[in-house]
């Protein structure tokens, strides 16, 4: 009975806030590091489900800083003979943005950026998480649509909007067509994206700046074109863009 009112219980994301874990400052190869973590913590309508799921973003967002906590940094100093370089620190940060729920699935888009020296580097990853009940279990892309043929449907309008945003800056160019490293991206994408989330405006799939340039670059598909791609109770009702 119990467990029969647990399920009945809908899927709500509520009371959300910002954590943001002190700076902490480790080495590496006895060169100082500052790293940061940011992530959003909300309630989930249980309180196991809203325990494991904030626990489990603020693990990956640490992992994704190569956060550490206070003691072990100071140990890590500890190892450098000549002491830990004065030169400017270098930084690495991951930020979890505030979850996007439709259906059974939470998605959190997040990012992560670092920089050593004056040579700046970022890119984005993202946590699927599908409950059911009290329980909670990570998702891959797969997961989230209906079959193998959707997938390779899916992947056909990325690449037609990937190449779009690359043929963008040429539209003053006849007859544009990609360079053998651009036509060879685009053949790549289902095998080099970074991240894949869930959004409002609807499916996103991310990819670092080496794939698009000097920035992040991603792929969005509006639900409206997901119909037959996405599973059917992840189609929000609200979804006729």
């Amino acid at each position: 009975m119990f467990l029969g009112l647990l399920m009945a219980i809908p899927l709500t994301v509520t009371s959300c806030r910002q954590v943001t874990l002190p700076v902490v400052t480790s080495t590496e190869d006895c060169h100082p590091i500052e790293r940061e973590v940011v992530y959003i913590r909300c309630s989930y309508g249980i309180p196991s489900l809203t325990g494991g799921i904030n626990d489990l973003i603020e693990e990956r967002a640490r992992d994704a800083a190569e956060y550490s906590d206070a003691g072990e940094a100071a140990s890590e100093a500890e190892s450098c003979p000549d002491g830990v370089s004065s030169e400017t620190p270098y930084s690495a940060e991951a930020t979890c943005r505030a979850p996007f729920q439709t259906g059974d699935v939470i998605s959190v888009p997040c990012g992560r950026s670092w920089q050593i020296g004056n040579h700046p580097y970022g890119e984005d990853f993202a946590i699927n998480i599908k409950v059911a009940g009290s329980a909670f279990r990570e998702i891959k892309l797969r997961d989230l649509l209906v079959s193998e043929a959707a997938e390779a449907r899916l992947w056909k309008l990325v690449r037609a909007d990937l190449r779009k945003q690359l043929e963008d800056p040429y539209h003053a160019t006849p007859n544009w067509t990609p360079d053998e490293l651009e036509a060879k991206k685009l053949r790549a994408a289902n095998e080099s994206y970074t991240s894949i989330s869930l959004s409002r405006a609807g499916l996103v799939i991310s990819y670092d700046h080496i794939f698009g340039g000097p920035a992040v670059m991603d792929s969005t598909i509006p639900y409206r074109r997901l119909r037959g791609i996405l599973s059917p109770s992840l189609i929000r009702r609200d979804a006729n863009y």
